[in-house]
């Protein structure tokens, strides 16, 4: 056993700081999870009888059985069907990578660490492309698209603030305080994304609500805001895109006007026809594998202006594919994840907050993205949730006192 754990865990090292880096290419970092996979399975197939599962996880497991029950009725083609389930691989992966990982506590701040360097390497290359110090074929203001930047500087800055409380050391814990403004900045001043300047400044508010009281709480509220007002009135890009997303809003929600074909535009006709296959279906759904064909045939019938396999919203997507278990359940799964961070915050403070505000990464995320069901971010979820699992565990054991 000795041998697949030394195996597991040098697939899942590489594997932590590739998706987060965002240097290689998507089948690269396919490689080595799927082999930190195949190396867990006789780890997890030991130890999985003496483990407790946090809540999260078995809402997760049992998401995924009913989407592969909603095979039988989809009425599509079996294979087609399996596929698009198995983009739902995180609910029974996390598991396998979490007992697996907890059998090894002492390797897991060796994770931490390269998820965190991976992380900053995006970083720094995100400040070089936009300064011209760096050139990357097919790369514009970072290496990854402005979704996946955002989703992953968010997370950065949530662990770097959580990071500055633990540890010990004055100056390393001013150089986490740093990084993370650079990050703020970073998603506001150089990236682009909509979903990202959601996430950073929530996350931002977050933490500070959940770390402070009284004068220190206004604060920290007031210093992002600030920021966020700086950052409006001196930053064209910013402006731009702020002024661009209200007029977008504008006609195409309030006006009903989907034909300028811009990302909101297209977005609110993806939501609106999801909500409407729900809505025709609520009990059960089209099946995971029924969906796309739907939205096949209303594109043919021209009630969507153009083709799409993706409703750009975890939770539209779950409701059209499940109906209201499904939204139920995947709801009842974000929500899990911020209980999980309540229940450590009683033990480790820091930790806890870290992962509230994790689950309310992915809740927001989920709202305008298929956080999910696409490959940049369920990767990246495989790690922050399996040792999301991981402090769980060691939670749980510190505060069950040994016997005597």
């Amino acid at each position: 056993m000795k041998i697949f754990e030394e195996l597991f865990f040098f697939n899942f090292l590489c594997f932590s700081f590739i998706i987060f880096s965002c240097l290689f290419p998507t089948g690269f970092s396919a490689t080595f999870s799927t082999l930190a996979f195949i190396f867990a399975l006789p780890i997890f197939w030991k130890n999985f009888r003496d483990q407790e599962f946090p809540a999260f996880i078995i809402v997760g497991i049992c998401l995924f059985a009913y989407l592969a029950l909603s095979i039988a009725w989809s009425g599509e083609n079996f294979v087609d069907s399996v596929i698009s389930l198995f983009e739902y691989r995180i609910s029974f992966m996390v598991p396998v990578f979490g007992v697996a990982l907890s059998t090894i506590p002492n390797r897991i701040p060796f994770i931490i660490v390269a998820s965190f360097l991976g992380c900053v390497i995006a970083l720094l290359a995100s400040y070089g492309l936009a300064f011209d110090i760096l050139e990357v074929e097919g790369a514009d203001n970072s290496l990854a698209n402005r979704i996946y930047h955002g989703f992953i500087m968010s997370i950065l800055l949530a662990g770097c603030l959580a990071g500055a409380r633990l540890v010990n050391y004055f100056y390393l814990r001013i150089s986490l305080y740093v990084i993370a403004a650079i990050v703020f900045i970073n998603v506001l001043n150089i990236e682009s994304g909509r979903t990202g300047y959601i996430l950073i400044v929530s996350v931002a508010l977050l933490y500070s609500i959940l770390r402070f009281k009284g004068r220190r709480l206004i604060f920290c509220c007031f210093v992002p805001l600030a920021l966020v007002l700086i950052s409006f009135f001196s930053v064209e890009k910013f402006q731009t895109q702020i002024s661009e997303t209200y007029k977008n809003f504008y006609n195409s929600v309030l006006l009903d006007d989907v034909s300028a074909g811009n990302s909101i535009s297209l977005r609110w006709e993806y939501y609106r026809e999801g909500v409407s296959m729900g809505l025709d279906r609520p009990l059960l759904g089209y099946g995971i594998g029924g969906v796309v064909p739907e939205l096949d045939r209303r594109y043919s019938s021209g009630l969507l202006t153009g083709p799409t396999d993706n409703l750009h919203s975890e939770f539209i997507g779950m409701f059209a594919a499940g109906g209201i278990p499904a939204l139920i359940g995947f709801s009842l799964f974000i929500l899990l994840i911020c209980g999980l961070g309540i229940e450590i915050r009683r033990l480790k403070p820091a930790l806890g907050d870290f992962f509230i505000c994790l689950g309310v990464i992915i809740g927001i995320s989920c709202l305008f993205n298929s956080s999910i069901k696409d490959y940049g971010e369920k990767h990246a979820l495989f790690v922050c949730l399996t040792l999301a699992y991981c402090f769980w565990t060691l939670c749980r054991k510190a505060a069950i006192p040994s016997e005597r």
